[in-house]
């Protein structure tokens, strides 16, 4: 099964040489697994939220695990786990850029706009 590297054995006394490898590492990943953009997504959910009204689900239900993965996110950037100097700027600015999924705050507003 395919995992996402890591540093990908890079041995290194520490230093800049074993985070370099990772950060490319992770970006050729980042680069060949792409999935669908932002905007498939939201129009994915769109679809998803429209066919479970049709269904008879609530609004709020329909809602529900959006709501959650809100939460998880709020959770995550707030527990410290931050990368900190230049390279952990430069990993979270990388993984922004390549993020497939909008952010949860995003796709729960524009479920919001559907009710």
């Amino acid at each position: 099964m395919w995992q996402e590297p890591g540093n990908w054995g890079v041995r290194s006394q520490g230093g800049l040489g074993a985070d370099s490898a990772e950060l490319i590492s992770a970006l050729v990943y980042k680069t060949l697994s792409r999935g669908y953009s932002k905007d498939q997504e939201l129009a994915c959910d769109a679809w998803s939220y429209r066919a479970m009204r049709k269904s008879g689900v609530s609004h709020d239900d329909c809602c529900a695990m959006s709501r959650k993965f809100l939460r998880r996110e709020e959770k995550a950037g707030s527990s410290g786990n931050k990368s900190s100097g230049s390279t952990g700027k430069l990993k979270s600015e990388l993984d922004a850029h390549f993020r497939t999924h909008p952010p949860a705050k995003k796709r729960l507003e524009a479920l919001e706009k559907l009710k």
